[in-house]
């Protein structure tokens, strides 16, 4: 598992700076949510809260929980593993981008 999680992280970093890759929430929730996340590096023990307008295919990130919104990272691991992804738990100073709470590896 290990050995998979490194080709993973240097796949990230061979990608890095083009379309293949993001840490940017705005990008990478819609892209779990329709099929794109191949990879996605979570940083443990952070969280993001908000919303994802589907019709929109906008991403609105909140302060803190409610009841009106949800765990973003949650749902873009949830989606990502249920479409055959790969999700990693890593910490703050395995991630690919360390001041991200997300990095992913996109199919496409």
């Amino acid at each position: 598992l290990k050995s998979g999680r490194q080709e993973k992280l240097r796949l990230y970093e061979e990608l890095a700076h083009t379309a293949r890759t993001s840490d940017d929430l705005d990008e990478i929730v819609p892209g779990a949510i329709h099929g794109r996340v191949d990879t996605l590096f979570l940083k443990n023990r952070e969280d993001v809260y908000g919303t994802f307008d589907q019709s929109a295919n906008k991403v609105d990130i909140d302060e803190e929980k409610g009841i009106s919104n949800a765990s973003l990272l949650n749902m873009a691991a949830a989606k990502t593993f249920l479409q055959n992804g790969t999700v990693y738990l890593l910490e703050p100073e395995e991630m690919p981008v360390e001041v991200a709470v997300a990095n992913a590896v996109f199919r496409y």
